[in-house]
Parts: structure tokens; C-alpha cells; sequence
């Protein structure tokens, strides 16, 4: 009986840090290719609201983080200081997508990167995605700031 009132407990824990609010500055950091050669960081900071009428978690957002950097030239792409981080209803992948306009959740050829959360640090690969394909594709990680 004590097993089942120990592993009831944990799994409660589990399911609130599941829920826990994204809200926040986070330190993002991108890098360009496969190699990591080319790495360019900046703040990530999540509004402290989730928008309605969303299944799942949605948060818009603002950064700093220099895209030009890790974008190929030319790209036509033009790199907004705003995103969204949300996940669906049932997910444990977190979505962020930067490089759009103010209030816009999703937009083709944004770098977007689908990242699995570990604690207050989430991790995974970005890539730009668009109709006709696009160049742009790499590792992308976010460490909450104030963290221990």
C-alpha cells in the first residue's frame, strides 16, 4: 500500500510539472549544420499567459536571438523579434517557432524547432520549413534562466 501512496505521489508531481507555466527568459542558443561550427545565442522571453481557445499550451513570445547568424544568405525571411513556444494537448514536445510578426503563432520558412523538455531545459534540432523548401536546419536548446 505504501508503494502505490509513493508512486501515486510521483506521478501527481509529474503531471504538475507537465503543466507548469513556460512563462519566463530563457537563454536560447541555435547552431547552423550538423557540426555546431557556427552557434549564435540570445534571450527568449515567454509571456506569462496561454492563449484561449488553443488545445494544449500556446505562448507568444519575444526574442533576441540574431537569426541573420544562422539563417542562409539571402534568405527571404524577415526576421521578426517575436514567436510562439506551445504544445499540443497530450504532447510532451514542446513547438517554438521565431522570426514572425507580433501575435503570429506559426509562419512558413520561420526557423521552428520541435524540442523535448528536461526539466528547465528543452532540446532539439530546428528547421525552416516552406512549400518549396528551404535551406536551414540545426540544433537549438533553451535553458531557463534563474535556474538551479
Amino acid at each position: 500500500m505504501r508503494f502505490i501512496g509513493i508512486a501515486l505521489t510521483l506521478a501527481f508531481a509529474l503531471a504538475c510539472r507537465q503543466n507548469e507555466s513556460m512563462a519566463g527568459s530563457w537563454l536560447a542558443c541555435f547552431s547552423r549544420g550538423v557540426t555546431d561550427s557556427q552557434t549564435t545565442c540570445g534571450t527568449v522571453t515567454v509571456a506569462d499567459t496561454t492563449l484561449p481557445g488553443e488545445a494544449g499550451q500556446v505562448y507568444l513570445l519575444t526574442h533576441t536571438v540574431p537569426l541573420v547568424a544562422i539563417l542562409p544568405a539571402g534568405s527571404a525571411l524577415d526576421t521578426g523579434s517575436f514567436g510562439s513556444l506551445r504544445r499540443r494537448e497530450g504532447d510532451d514536445e514542446w513547438n517554438l517557432t521565431l522570426g514572425t510578426p507580433q501575435g503570429v503563432i506559426y509562419m512558413s520558412g520561420a526557423p521552428t524547432a520541435p524540442l523535448s523538455r528536461h526539466g528547465d531545459t528543452l532540446s532539439g534540432r530546428w528547421e525552416r520549413i516552406c512549400f518549396s523548401g528551404c535551406p536551414g536546419n540545426g540544433n537549438a536548446f533553451m535553458v531557463r534562466r534563474g535556474a538551479s
